[in-house]
């Protein structure tokens, strides 16, 4: 049962995939090595866990921002914030730009 419903998401990705780069975009998709995993065993694997309701947060205090001193334009990419777009993660297929 296991190795069957792994081939299915296997190959529900795979046609994805080839579904996808047919449409001659400017990126193509490629199998990876999550490609027979399902999403709710990625989210397990990324210690992602869901709450069901209110958590406790307190909400963001903004009395003491002033709006002038907030910068009209920044580029995170500058800062090393960001990561090199032209390899995205989403689930079980890499985007190449």
């Amino acid at each position: 049962m296991f190795l069957t419903c792994c081939f299915s998401i296997y190959f529900l990705h795979y046609r994805f995939i080839h579904a996808h780069n047919r449409k001659d975009l400017p990126f193509k998709l490629a199998i990876n090595h999550l490609a027979d995993r399902h999403t709710t065993e990625l989210r397990r694997s990324r210690g992602r866990l869901v709450s069901k309701g209110y958590n406790g947060g307190q909400p963001f205090d903004t009395s003491d921002i002033d709006p002038a001193d907030v910068p009209d334009e920044m580029d995170w990419r500058l800062q090393g914030k960001l990561v090199d777009n032209r390899h995205i993660f989403t689930e079980s297929t890499w985007y190449y730009m």
